[in-house]
């Protein structure tokens, strides 16, 4: 974790220095980007034959397929459709466009309790792009899923690498510079932390293409393309 710590202590030098500048560009961002909805489309379902089993999918926007127009498109319905020749699968969609991780905890923990095998998890984008620090999201995460164990017998753990922020081009300089470290200081303490746990796994997606057919009409989130 030493790494992470000094990539933390750069991050916080730049953001005092730029702090001005980056608030001005982030307002003029959320200005210019085309507001995209979520997937329509039903977000829990029983599909398939063979051995059960149990998948559920929680976080924000990439969660809920904002980017594309059916859930079928999304990263749940492409993983739904690979999986139902040799499984029957339980799924279900906890989220919502733009949560960050606290807010993500809020949705959870009004949800009914129900046993799954795997939890897919796709959250920290909108923890970048606000105030939240790394302890702060780190101490989040932990209750996240202290929560998910005992609301829904969780077993085993997936967590989606932060997007690849140097490559959306949407985002001015120096702010999307500034994202980028941000992002690749999230996406360092969770690939570490995954590697230390047991039934933990962390998936890189910063080494996704990045053609304009990865990127969804507003330029910020995946296509069908990416999700697939």
């Amino acid at each position: 974790m030493k790494f992470v710590k000094i990539y933390s202590i750069i991050f916080q030098l730049i953001q005092f220095t730029l702090l001005p500048l980056l608030i001005w560009q982030g307002k003029s961002v959320r200005k210019k980007v085309l507001k995209l909805p979520e997937a329509t489309g039903k977000r829990f379902g029983t599909i398939g034959k063979g051995k059960n089993i149990k998948i559920l999918f929680i976080g924000d926007s990439s969660a809920c397929g904002v980017g594309v127009k059916n859930i079928e498109q999304s990263l749940s319905g492409g993983l739904i459709k690979n999986l139902k020749n040799k499984y029957k699968c339980t799924w279900k969609i906890i989220a919502k466009s733009g949560v960050n991780t606290n807010q993500l905890i809020d949705l959870i923990t009004i949800e009914k309790d129900e046993p799954f095998s795997i939890v897919i998890i796709s959250v920290g984008m909108n923890d970048i792009t606000s105030v939240s620090t790394l302890k702060l999201w780190s101490k989040n995460l932990k209750q996240l899923e202290s929560i998910l164990l005992k609301k829904f017998s969780i077993n085993y753990f997936i967590y989606s690498g932060m997007p690849p922020v140097h490559k959306l081009y949407i985002i001015p300089i120096p702010l999307r510079y500034f994202l980028s470290l941000k992002a690749l200081l999230f996406d360092n303490y969770l690939r570490i932390k995954c590697s230390n746990l047991y039934k933990f796994e962390y998936i890189n997606i910063n080494k996704l293409s990045s053609k304009k057919d990865m990127v969804a009409t507003d330029g910020f989130h995946p296509s069908e393309n990416f999700y697939t």
